[in-house]
């Protein structure tokens, strides 16, 4: 896991949202093998979740401070579309 500090907040929410994503998914679909999550722990798991939307928000809206300029934008689409490049070509 990558910290905050070392690569930014917006990869590191996209990469805790991924990660919640996945431990809630197989809790939900009902994998124990997979993942197990008791009450307290899906409680906690959604919480994580909505933390790391709000982390994303904050960087869209544009009368927050930190928001992404226009710049950032278009590095964020560059990247989009070198990973799906990337995908296509496997």
């Amino acid at each position: 896991m990558v910290q905050p500090g070392t690569a930014g907040s917006r990869p590191v929410a996209l990469s805790r949202i991924s990660e919640i994503e996945s431990a809630l998914g197989e809790a939900i679909r009902g994998k124990p093998d997979v993942v197990r999550l008791s009450a307290p722990g899906k409680a906690i798991t959604i919480f994580g979740l909505v933390v790391a939307l709000g982390l994303i928000v904050m960087k869209i809206v544009p009368t927050v401070p930190g928001h992404f300029t226009r710049y950032e934008w278009l590095a964020l689409a560059v990247w989009c579309v070198l990973g799906a490049v990337a995908a296509v070509a496997r």
